[in-house]
């Protein structure tokens, strides 16, 4: 059976508030786990889908992740894949939970990404301060350093299985000093 059809058909598990660890998912991590069906990017779905994960979603991450999902129908290199969007985007709907737009961070959690297409993802780890943003750019691993003393772990999602299983502890108990509320 496909992995991806294992997937299809789970409903929510009832969330008791506080009791999933917030991540943030850049686009490349969903693609691992709803159309590439990578091993670590299904470790990652099977987190949120048992409820130890709450996959955090603003509006512009949303938007992006529609437009890459549609490059799976517009992109001859990814039309093998196209088959795989629709489920993808109810997998989205379903598992994402909703969230707004950060406003502008104060100037201590500012952290600018090389990649200005990625800096949705680091404000709102940072405005969350969810212990995990899961992905495989090398603009947002390379922010890794400086996130980490604000309690975010920014990991691939291989390295997220790997702390997943030992059960590393993902951040510090203190934000740094001088850090706001």
């Amino acid at each position: 059976m496909d992995r991806i059809a294992l997937n299809a058909g789970i409903a929510p598990a009832a969330r008791a508030p506080g009791t999933a660890t917030t991540c943030v998912l850049d686009s490349n991590a969903v693609l691992d786990w709803l159309v590439f069906a990578d091993p670590h990017g299904l470790q990652l779905g099977h987190a949120v889908m048992q409820g130890r994960l709450r996959w955090l979603m603003s509006p512009p991450m949303h938007d992006e992740l529609l437009d890459v999902l549609g490059r799976l129908d517009r992109l001859p290199s990814l039309q093998r894949w196209s088959s795989r969007r629709e489920h993808a985007q109810r997998m989205m709907a379903t598992w994402a939970t909703p969230v707004t737009a950060p406003p502008p961070l104060p100037p201590a959690l500012q952290m600018r990404c090389s990649d200005a297409d990625d800096q949705i993802f680091v404000d709102l780890a940072l405005a969350h301060r969810t212990p995990w943003l899961v992905s495989r750019d090398r603009a947002l691993l390379r922010l890794a350093a400086r996130l980490r003393p604000w309690g975010v772990q920014v990991v691939t999602p291989q390295r997220w299985a790997t702390r997943s299983a030992t059960h590393e502890p993902a951040t510090s108990p203190h934000p740094p000093a001088g850090a706001p509320g």
